[in-house]
Order: structure tokens, then sequence, then C-alpha cells
């Protein structure tokens, strides 16, 4: 998880803050009006969304988050299918023919 850094309104140098995201995330934050004191001159000040950032070389080491689903097409639909028997399941519909009691 990459920590968010922000660079100083008063003396410009860069600092990290203890706002991390997740690589899943990155995009998906809104941050308004938090007060951070810089560590290097002591200036409070207050930064929202577009203060925020993450260095160049911290966005190169970054991969998109490994998913079992979005490459394995033959769980993701095992996993849908049995996601839809267990909610069908508990209206005694039988997906499965197979399995189906004889009447009685």
């Amino acid at each position: 998880m990459p920590s968010l850094y922000l660079t100083c309104h008063q003396c410009h140098q860069e600092f990290v803050t203890p706002i991390a995201v997740t690589e899943a995330g990155l995009h998906d934050v809104l941050i308004t009006g938090m007060v951070h004191l810089c560590p290097h001159c002591g200036h409070p000040d207050q930064y929202f969304t577009q203060d925020y950032h993450v260095p160049a070389a911290l966005v190169d080491q970054l991969k998109p988050p490994d998913s079992p689903l979005s490459t394995d097409h033959a769980a993701a639909e095992h996993v849908s299918t049995e996601v839809a028997a267990s909610k069908l399941a508990g209206y005694s519909v039988v997906t499965d023919p197979e399995r189906r009691k004889p009447p009685a």
C-alpha cells in the first residue's frame, strides 16, 4: 500500500502523510480540508484531494492487484453458478435435475 505525499505550501518540500491507499483504490480517494503539519518547516495547512500524490518512483513499482476471478474464467463461472444455486435452494428450486428427488 503506497502512502500519499504532499508538497508543503510554505517551504515546497515534499513529505509523506499517514494516509495510505491500496493499488485498487488509488483513484477513489476524496479528501476535503485535512490539516497536516509540515515536518520540515512546521507550517500547518489544509490540503485537499488534488494536493495529494504518489511519487513517480512508487507509481512505477505498483502493479494491478491479482484477482483469480479476472484471470480464471472457469473459476468465475463456477462461483457465479454456486451463488445462483444457493439462492435458488432457499426456494426449493433444484438447479441440477439429476439430484432431484423422485416424486412420492
